[in-house]
């Protein structure tokens, strides 16, 4: 199990899939890394949509067979990395004893309220600002 001492971008990551040796990644090492494949995969399939978009009788500048092989290798490795990922938030102990999973679920949490209640807010306000402009007529 991993404990959480010092930045939780320090905890490392190792690989799990069978016949590979472990390789240690931060955490941080490992989402600056699925940022960048999910970046690359995007590019991909605008370069897969190009190709498909190739008027009858021409080539497409590129084979979109290769696109494809392209396209899954970074898919399988991005799910790789995900599931590691997964792994070492469910496995990371924070202070409080919630693992850093059950901190992100909070998080995005909050988010929702807070998100539902600025929207709530702005309604409310633009409400009183369109009556006081009715009132003052």
């Amino acid at each position: 199990m991993h404990v959480a001492r010092g930045s939780l971008r320090s905890c490392q990551i190792f690989e799990a899939r069978p016949g590979a040796n472990p390789v240690p990644l931060k955490l941080g090492e490992a989402l600056t890394i699925r940022k960048q494949l999910l970046t690359r995969i995007g590019q991909v399939r605008e370069r897969l949509k190009a190709s498909a978009l190739v008027q009858e009788g021409e080539q497409p500048s590129e084979d979109p067979a290769d696109l494809l092989r392209e396209f899954d290798a970074m898919a399988t490795e991005l799910e790789h990395l995900v599931a590691r990922i997964n792994r070492t938030n469910l496995a990371t102990r924070l202070p409080s004893g919630a693992t850093l999973t059950d901190a992100l679920a909070h998080r995005d949490a909050l988010a929702m309220r807070q998100a539902v209640l600025r929207q709530v807010a702005v309604g409310r306000q633009t409400t009183s600002r369109a009556s006081d402009a009715s009132s003052t007529r």
